[in-house]
């Protein structure tokens, strides 16, 4: 039975609860974000991942304090970028989507709304 350390409990619940103002709040600052988490604070957020993934390590140099993840633009999907085994109520999506990946499938949401309201092109 595997145990996760408080910070890393910390860090979940953290993201666990930026997930869920992202689900209910359209406005949300963290739509659609990169998001760097350490001992249970958001230290980074950014539309660029690279810039994240440079600073967290600053910020906290110990992995297993850290936590990175995207929420994506609807607020409801995350992928979980960087974590370790932990609780969580969400259930995460498999590794990053690459940037054309993204770039593919917000125009697909995009085309999947145009077409159910008849303004295709």
């Amino acid at each position: 039975m595997s145990t996760i350390n408080p910070i890393e409990q910390l860090n979940h619940e953290l993201a666990d609860k930026l997930l869920e103002e992202a689900e209910h709040d359209p406005q949300s600052a963290y739509r659609g974000k990169f998001i760097g988490i350490a001992n249970g604070q958001v230290v980074f957020a950014s539309d660029d991942w690279e810039e994240v993934s440079r600073q967290l390590p600053q910020a906290e140099p110990d992995a297993y304090k850290r936590h990175f993840i995207q929420i994506g633009c609807d607020g409801r999907q995350v992928y979980t970028l960087k974590s370790f085994p932990g609780p969580s109520k969400h259930k995460r999506e498999p590794p990053i989507l690459n940037a054309i990946q993204q770039l593919n499938r917000e125009l697909g949401d995009k085309l999947q709304t145009a077409a159910q309201r008849n303004e295709l092109p």
